[in-house]
């Protein structure tokens, strides 16, 4: 469909728990990184690659959707 929403990114965490703020900041900027990138709702490589990202980044420490964003996006162009 049309302007269909990105995967949840709960469909990548392969069981991996995070607090509610950390999946909070995960979703965010993975909903934004998909819109920004024109990436679909189907589970595709990239998909997968923006969200296995996002998930290393999280479970380092980052919390900020802001900065996971920004660090996945310039990996992306890297």
């Amino acid at each position: 469909s049309q302007g269909s929403a990105p995967m949840p990114i709960a469909d990548f965490l392969d069981g991996e728990l995070f607090d509610p703020e950390a999946l909070g900041a995960i979703s965010s900027a993975f909903k934004d990184i998909c819109a920004t990138v024109g990436l679909s709702d189907k589970s595709d490589k990239a998909t997968e690659l923006v969200a296995r990202r996002l998930i290393r980044l999280a479970r380092a420490g980052e919390r900020d959707a802001g900065r996971l964003r920004t660090a996945v996006l310039a990996s992306l162009r890297a």
